[in-house]
């Protein structure tokens, strides 16, 4: 079993750091995992080091055979969405998206999940630069 990839399978959520919590960067947590804090400078810090903690948690939950919590998806979905932008916004997405190397539709697709903090799909571009 690949411990990292089955890690990036689940959410994660991002809080900025403030004053009463540490100061600056971001906290990131995964509901799936309640107690467990990755933390950085940047949403990719905190994302990198949550799954660095939660790969060796998997890892071990699977040695002793326990089960790890099941993702809730709820509706099924079709994957197929239509998004209108303005063209300022589709020009950025797509420098971006040749600077990466990637097409548009991966592109975008990358910074809504990075936005909405599933890691795992925003792994594949430099963000949080």
């Amino acid at each position: 079993m690949d411990f990292r990839l089955t890690a990036a399978k689940y959410p994660i959520t991002f809080e900025k750091c403030t004053e009463a919590n540490g100061g600056e960067g971001y906290y990131a947590y995964s509901p799936y995992f309640p107690g467990i804090l990755g933390d950085g400078l940047t949403y990719e810090d905190a994302a990198n080091d949550l799954l660095d903690v939660l790969e060796d948690v998997i890892e071990q939950r699977s040695e002793r055979g326990e089960a790890l919590p099941e993702i809730q998806t709820g509706k099924e979905y079709s994957g197929v969405f239509t998004l209108r932008i303005g063209k300022n916004l589709h020009a950025l997405l797509a420098k971006q998206a040749e600077a990466d190397g990637k097409s548009i539709s991966d592109c975008a697709r990358t910074y809504i999940a990075y936005g909405l903090g599933y890691a795992s799909t925003a792994q594949s571009h430099n963000l949080g630069r």
